[in-house]
């Protein structure tokens, strides 16, 4: 429970004004009473990674309101702009379907430079990545537990949420993300993201980075770096306004 009181802090300083989280564990899972909604985890790393979520929300939030008061623009403006921002979107997608792989393959070599991994998606055109899964092809994840399981590394962790009917799953591995599509079934969500797992897997097998880095991955630690240099005080006076942000909405299981 050390760890999750670590946790606690952080909540603490991000929401004084709001109650402590109440954590109770049970078998494997912990149950977890925060932002007047209760969660069912299986780590403190889902808990932090939540909280960092919800005040990355905000902000978001908050500056977004800060622009709609600062540049109220008149009606013409705000149509021409509009009209701006559909054309050049017409032509960004149309410049995408004629060179997609060389779009890729820029951004590839870009974070290449920056020591960072793009998952390799399918080539396939006939498939519309738009679409909203069903079921899954293909169980990725039993390809992942032999995985873990013959190299002696830590299994994946899985962040489930649901909005409007269907289901959308985060996955930690190897101190990366990854997102699935949405799906209409909790285990498609899970396959998804686990599929970029796999492309991820292949990529450092090929680049022989698996022993590189197992001894530098520290399961205890995850790294959580979406907020930071924050003004908090912003943050205590807008999360305070029910009205202006509803966790229990943004946050599902």
């Amino acid at each position: 429970m050390d760890k999750f009181n670590k946790v606690v802090k952080k909540y603490s300083l991000y929401f004084p004004h709001l109650p402590l989280p109440r954590i109770i564990e049970s078998d494997k899972t912990f149950i977890v009473s925060i932002f007047n909604i209760e969660l069912q985890i299986y780590s403190y790393a889902e808990l932090d990674c939540l909280i960092d979520q919800v005040v990355s929300e905000i902000i978001k939030l908050h500056k977004n309101r800060q622009q709609i008061e600062n540049n109220k623009p008149t009606k013409k403006a705000s149509v021409e702009k509009s009209t701006k921002l559909i054309s050049t979107y017409n032509n960004t997608q149309s410049n995408t379907k004629s060179n997609g792989k060389s779009a890729r393959g820029k951004m590839r070599m870009k974070n290449i430079q920056n020591n960072r991994y793009i998952p390799s998606f399918s080539e396939d055109t006939n498939e519309n990545k738009n679409n909203i899964l069903t079921e899954p092809k293909e169980l990725f994840s039993e390809k992942i537990s032999n995985y873990c399981s013959t190299k002696n590394i830590a299994f994946p962790e899985y962040v489930f949420e649901k909005s409007n009917g269907v289901y959308f799953c985060k996955a930690f591995f190897m101190n990366e993300k990854f997102e699935s599509r949405y799906a209409y079934d909790m285990k498609a969500a899970k396959e998804d993201a686990c599929r970029l797992i796999i492309s991820y897997i292949n990529y450092l097998d090929s680049e022989n980075i698996i022993n590189k880095r197992k001894r530098s991955i520290s399961e205890d630690e995850p790294t959580n770096t979406s907020v930071s240099n924050t003004n908090f005080s912003e943050i205590f006076k807008y999360s305070e306004n029910e009205d202006f942000f509803d966790v229990g909405n943004f946050f599902t299981f």
